[in-house]
């Protein structure tokens, strides 16, 4: 969390191992200055929300031992528009 003028910023959010349940909620995409994202060792389901791609500050993404199906969004493919350095998203089955 850092303060841009009198407003405070979350960077950083990790969730994990948290018994977490149901579709992960596309008000994610709202924490615009969020970095690192771990929601890992849960039991969220459904598939990876594409709008994922608001989160342009976005470097570690950590969604691991979870029930995530379905492709993944355009956000990961290398095109230049994301600066996503580190993606964990193994052990996802239903």
């Amino acid at each position: 969390v850092f303060q841009q003028d009198s407003v405070k910023v979350v960077t950083s959010l990790d969730l994990s191992l948290n018994n977490l349940e149901g579709t992960m909620p596309s008000e994610i995409n709202l924490l615009t200055h969020l970095s690192i994202l771990n929601l890992s060792n849960n039991a969220l389901e459904g598939r990876i929300p594409a709008d994922l791609s608001g989160l342009g500050l976005l470097e570690t993404l950590n969604l691991e031992g979870n029930n995530l199906n379905g492709s993944i969004p355009d956000i990961f493919c290398d095109n230049g528009a994301s600066i996503l350095v580190d993606v964990d998203i193994e052990c996802n089955c239903c």
